[in-house]
């Protein structure tokens, strides 16, 4: 099966060149990897994919003056602007459908500040139970269409989570 979708995705995000760039680098390998025999190939192309949704991650996170993080947090964290520290059962506090694929945000003084998660099939439904459900929980949520979801450009939408309130 092929996600590619480059050219649309390039129209998406030709605000930011060099994250086009590094999605469409990262499409391209993951067409690839599907055609790769040789454990060793794979393995390389697995490397590949990940440095390049990590860097994607980094970018996105430049962008807004965050830090990717491996801390993770739960939504009553993210609410307040909580420490980033991570917590092993903030998982369950987070509905799976709605936070496919996580990637954890925080300040530089280590506060969390965003979850970024990429979803497929994002559906008007989808999009309004996310809305619902992070206004529950004290959060808002957006879909940027600046900037490409680094899971699969193209084939999963980027959904931000935040604070309902901006500030520290």
């Amino acid at each position: 099966m092929t996600f590619s979708m480059a050219e649309p995705l390039r129209r998406q995000i030709s605000t930011d060149t060099a994250a086009a760039q590094l999605a469409e680098q990262l499409d391209e390998a993951l067409v690839s990897i599907g055609r790769t025999t040789s454990y060793g190939a794979r393995a390389e192309r697995q490397c590949e994919i990940a440095t390049l949704r990590r860097r994607l991650a980094q970018m996105f996170g430049e962008r807004h003056g965050w830090r990717d993080t491996r801390a993770e947090f739960g939504p009553a964290v993210l609410a307040r602007r909580g420490m980033a520290v991570s917590d092993p059962s903030c998982r369950s506090a987070w509905p799976y459908p709605l936070i496919d694929h996580p990637d954890f945000f925080r300040t530089a003084d280590r506060r969390a500040v965003a979850l970024a998660a990429h979803l497929y099939g994002t559906s008007p439904g989808k999009r309004n139970d996310a809305a619902t459900w992070a206004a529950q929980h004290h959060l808002r949520v957006e879909f940027p269409t600046d900037f490409p979801s680094w899971w699969v450009p193209g084939g999963t939408t980027l959904c931000i989570y935040l604070p309902e309130k901006e500030g520290p």
